[in-house]
């Protein structure tokens, strides 16, 4: 669909009753609302590139999983070599199933459980350690 641009895309759904009118407020079950989702790929990947020539080699780059948790955008970020920065355990389980090597994801959950963490730390996932009381547990367990 060469030529579709966001606003005729946005214009087709609310035409074909994907999604309600902008100015629609309130939620009512079975009705369509403004809520939709829609990336610029072209755009998303050049931003991914522009992150990386910035800073140039030596620097890792890790995109939040809690605001990019769609596979096809994930499956993107993973390609173009950048990783994953989880804010919850299942946030770290997705992004395994989806690709990404242990050694580029990152779990930067503020209340890690002991098991968590030791999962963590066998598949070689790095942790954003929070506090010291979450690094006694990590302590532990090396």
């Amino acid at each position: 669909m060469s030529g579709l641009t966001v606003a005729t895309a946005l214009a087709a759904a609310v035409d074909g009753n994907i999604l309600g009118p902008s100015t629609s407020v309130v939620y009512e079950p079975g009705k369509p609302h403004p809520m939709g989702l829609f990336y610029d790929l072209n755009e998303f990947e050049k931003g991914l590139d522009r992150a990386s020539e910035s800073f140039g080699e030596g620097f890792f780059h890790a995109v939040a999983v809690k605001a990019n948790t769609l596979t096809s955008i994930l499956k993107i970020i993973h390609r173009k070599g950048h990783g994953a920065e989880c804010a919850s355990i299942c946030e770290v389980l997705h992004c395994m199933e989806v690709g990404f090597p242990p050694e580029n994801i990152i779990f930067d959950s503020p209340v890690k459980t002991l098991p968590e963490i030791k999962f963590a730390l066998e598949k070689g996932i790095h942790l954003n350690v929070d506090n010291f009381e979450e690094l006694e547990e990590v302590s532990g367990v090396i």
